[in-house]
């Protein structure tokens, strides 16, 4: 008696045939995605393509500043205040699969195009993810260029206070944490660093040896680094960091998460839209068209380039 079969389709459409054994019906998906910018970072709405904040400061002290009894008083200055900046990007990906993927029984899964829906949702937000750790510079859209707009990753944004990769150590780190603090007023308590300079951290010297309270066992990881001016910052591993896309992207960025020094502005929110039906099956776009913006980088510091 032949085998029972049956028969499915592959992701291009290609029928095979299976035979039916001892397979579990279920699809295991690895998401060990950590969306860590995406999920932290406020979001806000914007009804413009180049949103727009201003940032303002205050002189430096002014040790001359006494006067004699009866004076007049000083001639105002004022400084101009900054405008900060960004472009919203589109982001897209799309979801199709053939009526008789959709109708098919497969392992795993109640319908073809819910699985891919699902996939592509994920796919879009990692690469969400990507643009927000990335180096791209902003590009305003111009018939030139096809009115592309792009938007500039945080990498770029953190201009002020930044050191080299190569500098990476202990005491460039504090430097940088001073100027931040002392100097801009910031309060950089989130770290994140790829794994070499999550390692390296580890290792700095000046720390301790730490045992956990578990017998024969060393925790070897920085969690919360105690800085020289008693200043916590807690130090967190982003699988996804560098994303150098000009070779500028940093390697470990120290954030002040301060309510509006960053925010995503979303002009259009994640959404799905169905594309004309052709007759080959069912289909959907997914869009998102968002930016994130800087109120104060100057808050913040990075290991860049």
């Amino acid at each position: 008696m032949a085998n029972v079969t049956n028969v499915t389709y592959a992701a291009a459409g290609t029928r095979t045939v299976l035979q039916k054994g001892d397979i579990a019906d279920l699809i295991i998906s690895l998401n060990v995605e950590d969306l860590q910018m995406l999920s932290r970072l406020p979001r806000r709405g914007t009804k413009d393509t180049n949103p727009k904040i201003l940032e303002d400061s205050l002189a430096a002290g002014d040790l001359t500043n006494y006067h004699a009894q009866n004076s007049a008083a000083p001639a105002a200055v004022s400084s101009a205040r900054t405008t900060n900046e960004n472009e919203t990007q589109i982001l897209k990906k799309t979801v199709q699969v053939s009526n008789t993927q959709q109708a098919i029984a497969q392992y795993g899964m109640g319908q073809e195009f819910d699985y891919q829906m699902m996939k592509k949702m994920r796919e879009i937000a990692r690469d969400a993810e990507f643009f927000l750790l990335s180096d791209q510079a902003m590009q305003r859209p111009t018939p030139a260029n096809g009115n592309l707009g792009k938007m500039a990753g945080m990498s770029a944004l953190i201009a002020t206070n930044t050191n080299l990769v190569a500098n990476f150590n202990q005491a460039n780190f504090e430097a940088l944490v001073l100027a931040a603090t002392a100097t801009s007023g910031g309060n950089p308590t989130q770290v994140w660093m790829d794994a070499t300079r999550k390692i390296a951290a580890a290792g700095w010297t000046e720390e301790v040896t730490r045992f956990s309270n578990v017998a024969k066992s060393m925790i070897t990881e920085v969690v919360q680094y105690n800085t020289k001016f008693g200043f916590d910052c807690q130090f967190h591993w982003h699988k996804h960091m560098p994303q150098n896309l000009v070779g500028n992207a940093a390697v470990c960025m120290g954030l002040d998460l301060s309510p509006d020094l960053w925010v995503i502005k979303e002009l259009i929110p994640l959404k799905r839209e169905a594309i004309a039906y052709t007759g080959a099956g069912p289909a959907e776009q997914i869009m998102w068209q968002f930016t994130v913006l800087a109120g104060g980088e100057q808050a913040s510091f990075g290991f860049i380039g």
